[in-house]
């Protein structure tokens, strides 16, 4: 079989999300069916991309557009020459004026732009949900298949539109998840000094309301138990948003109440905090596929998080789940989890649960959705 994937979310230095689930759908798809012939695509080049090519069965094929570009015209134009048998777009929108091959596959991560007008989107300069609200509502669903990476995203899709046919849903693995690193060895000094010698609880952070950091930090904040762990939040590159003049004047008086804000951090850095919190917090108020809820149980971290949309559907049994809206609830949740903590309650083996979700079996599926698609039964090659 002869199958293309786009993978321009898997390039880049900051690949979380849709990127992640790129890099381990192709890696697990090309180990497992090296009998296969893969070609992959993208606009940009960089190390990912470039470990596949002394494979004699992969073929690597940049083109150097902007995304909009490259994406509606240049790469559909380009992937007729080569007639694939199937060609799978990874990041929830395709070309709405050409096709890649005659049986293509779409993966939906989420319709979240749905829940909100455009001009919202604009205000927030979001711009990546614009373009994919307007592709979106332009394409013709009865001409390609729909993978969906969560119940919770098959239902919107459903409750919006009339196609029941060529839909499923398969879960992907978790990023993150190694374990074995050394807490001394993060490439970051600020995160090294803050938590040295610190318990701490562990989340991920954005301006972005449906984030729900905010609430987050202010429940942290009530939250009257001494000698807590500190609040380590990553992602916050306007630490400005977050100052409320009611309570706080500045970053240094966020840190004084136990809250500290990172921008960036390197994958190898995400690694360590995960492996050396306490818990792990998931406060969003809409997830189409909760990834760092996975990848705190790969790392044997107990999570609190949000009781809505895919989010329960990935947390393991015995994790605290609160109604994203009410900090009350999570700030009980909170204490309920250090007192977990403190009494030695909270190790579970989260190893079981996570066999629901690995990149074997999701390439597994993905490959036997490829064949139902041809009508074809191939065996997978170990």
């Amino acid at each position: 079989m002869k199958i293309g994937l786009e993978l321009s979310y898997a390039c880049g230095k900051q690949v979380r999300g849709i990127g992640v689930y790129c890099k381990g759908l192709v890696t697990s798809l090309t180990t497992l069916y090296p009998d296969h012939e893969f070609h992959l695509f993208s606009n940009r080049c960089d190390d990912f991309i470039d470990s596949f090519n002394n494979h004699e069965n992969i073929h690597i094929h940049v083109l150097d557009y902007p995304y909009p570009l490259y994406e509606q015209f240049f790469l559909p134009l380009y992937v007729r020459k080569l007639y694939l048998d199937v060609f799978h777009w990874t990041g929830n929108t395709k070309s709405l004026f050409f096709r890649c091959a005659d049986n293509e596959v779409l993966t939906v991560h989420d319709l979240i732009f749905y829940e909100k007008s455009i001009f919202r989107f604009l205000r927030e300069k979001d711009y990546g949900s614009v373009y994919r609200a307007i592709i979106f509502n332009r394409l013709n669903l009865k001409k390609f298949s729909r993978i969906f990476v969560s119940k919770y995203s098959l239902k919107v899709f459903l409750d919006k539109f009339d196609h029941d046919d060529g839909n499923i849903v398969i879960y992907s693995g978790p990023g993150q998840g190694k374990g074995g690193c050394e807490l001394k060895n993060f490439s970051s000094s600020k995160i090294k000094d803050t938590v040295k010698n610190k318990r701490y609880i562990f989340a991920f952070g954005s301006i972005a309301k449906r984030k729900n950091t905010k609430l987050l930090i202010d429940s942290y904040l009530n939250v009257n138990i001494q000698n807590k762990p500190i609040l380590l939040i990553v992602g916050i590159n306007d630490i400005s948003y977050f100052i409320d003049d009611n309570r706080l004047q500045s970053s240094v008086d966020l840190a004084r109440k136990g809250v500290y804000l990172f921008g960036y951090a390197r994958d190898s850095d995400i690694e360590r905090l995960y492996s050396f919190c306490d818990f792990f917090i998931f406060p969003s108020l809409s997830e189409g596929f909760g990834l760092p809820v996975l990848e705190a149980h790969a790392h044997q971290k107990p999570v609190i998080a949000s009781n809505v949309t895919s989010i329960p559907e990935l947390a393991a049994p015995g994790s605290l789940l609160f109604d994203p809206e009410k900090g009350e609830e999570l700030t009980h949740c909170i204490i309920k989890q250090i007192d977990r903590q403190n009494n030695h309650k909270s190790a579970i083996d989260f190893s079981k649960w996570l066999e629901n979700f690995t990149w074997d079996l999701c390439s597994e599926k993905t490959f036997k959705y490829y064949e139902n698609i041809l009508h074809l039964d191939t065996k997978v090659s170990r």
